[in-house]
């Protein structure tokens, strides 16, 4: 009798968390997807991630790298296979054509459109030995919990990062910006931006800091460790995997596939600076404006006539959209997840920080980075963990990343 939970499938694990984070920012606004085929000893026979939207699932991917699909095999995936006509046919028609002898699974699939058509249950009649593992859940609950956050509560998973001096400041009294950071946790940053689907920063910072918020690239990291031994799977992948030289060319070889999404709050009051609006311009011109929102915070005064609207909407193919501050956090949330946005990564100031520190849920998360810089004076962000359990720590040389999150 086959048994899943013998060591021999103890790979299994390893390759689908790898896979996983390979397809995390790659594959939106599609679930990162894993899949493993095996020999019936536990030894990979193939294996795939979801690609771009439009192209192959995980199953599809890994049948497509199996050479004989007639030896007796089994299915690891990290979500049950879909089973409905999107831009590819059902993955679940897939797995009943070649008949694995056992369909291991970590979650159901959340979605309505899966859920009108129950493929577990077509995979029993056929012969096919189900089986629901709570490892490869643990996987899949860290991994696509942005993609049931969208599905479920519509919103993104909410991601904040704040990097401090050894005083505790994030910025410069004067707001103007100043290198907090290491090189390490500089490419630590890039690698979460490579991850997350979007980059959202506020009006300070786009005044101040005349921010890019690109994915400009990723370098093997040399002098990152976890400090503890955790059960955070994506912070523990982030700091193990950007030091394995294969993973950091995929990157770098589909930099414009892991580009995320960038969205600026602006205030009415004040038009941003032309140094900002030329980046993102540049920026548009290698990535096109798909990629790139506005949202205009409304105050007692507006400075946003038709030609400064018209700037914005050259630069996004989604109109510059007005808000209170009151409708902040509810109108960008559904919006982006309106577009397939699974993941949100909030990088200041303090206006965002306060607004969506306060709508934390479950797997949320706040990245503190406390490095060994100085500022004799500053501003603290307005980030109370108190509250929440610290998940993960990582060293990144000289810097220590602390994250936070919401408990169940």
């Amino acid at each position: 009798m086959l048994n899943i939970s013998s060591s021999k499938f103890q790979n299994v694990l390893d390759v689908l968390t790898r896979l996983s984070f390979l397809s995390m920012g790659y594959s939106s606004p599609n679930p990162p997807v894993a899949c493993v085929i095996t020999d019936l000893n536990g030894n990979v026979l193939s294996k795939g991630f979801t690609q771009k939207t439009g192209e192959n699932h995980a199953e599809r991917e890994a049948y497509r790298n199996f050479s004989n699909k007639e030896i007796p095999h089994v299915v690891f995936v990290t979500l049950e296979p879909c089973s409905h006509y999107g831009k590819t046919p059902p993955c679940l028609d897939l797995i009943l054509q070649h008949k694995p002898k056992a369909l291991v699974y970590g979650m159901r699939d959340p979605n309505p459109l899966v859920q009108k058509r129950d493929g577990l249950q077509e995979c029993e009649a056929m012969g096919i030995t189900i089986v629901q593992n709570s490892e490869i859940e643990k996987i899949a609950n860290r991994f696509l919990s942005g993609f049931f956050s969208r599905i479920k509560q519509n919103r993104p998973s909410i991601w904040i990062k704040s990097a401090l001096s050894e005083e505790g400041y994030f910025a410069r009294k004067d707001k103007f910006w100043h290198p907090l950071s290491c090189n390490e946790s500089n490419n630590l940053t890039q690698f979460l931006r490579a991850k997350l689907d979007a980059v959202l920063v506020g009006p300070g910072t786009i005044f101040h800091d005349e921010p890019k918020c690109n994915l400009r690239g990723v370098k093997t990291l040399k002098n990152a460790q976890e400090k503890n031994d955790s059960e955070e799977l994506f912070f523990k992948s982030l700091f193990q995997y950007s030091k394995e030289p294969e993973v950091v060319k995929f990157h770098c070889d589909h930099l414009s596939s892991y580009q995320p999404f960038r969205v600026f709050v602006l205030n009415s009051n004040r038009l941003p600076p032309e140094k900002f609006l030329k980046r993102q311009k540049t920026i548009n011109y290698f990535y096109g404006t798909r990629r790139t929102l506005f949202f205009i915070l409304l105050s007692l005064e507006n400075v946003y006539l038709s030609r400064e609207l018209a700037r914005l909407k050259e630069l996004s193919y989604i109109p510059p959209e007005f808000v209170s501050q009151e409708d902040l956090y509810l109108t960008i949330t559904k919006r982006l997840s309106e577009i397939g946005i699974n993941t949100l990564l909030v990088e200041g100031g303090n206006l965002m920080y306060s607004t969506f520190s306060k709508e934390l849920q479950t797997m949320d998360s706040i990245a503190l980075i406390c490095t060994k810089s100085q500022l004799e004076d500053g501003i603290k962000p307005k980030l109370d963990v108190s509250g929440l359990k610290m998940a993960f720590s990582g060293i990144a040389s000289v810097d220590t990343w602390n994250i936070y999150q919401k408990g169940d």
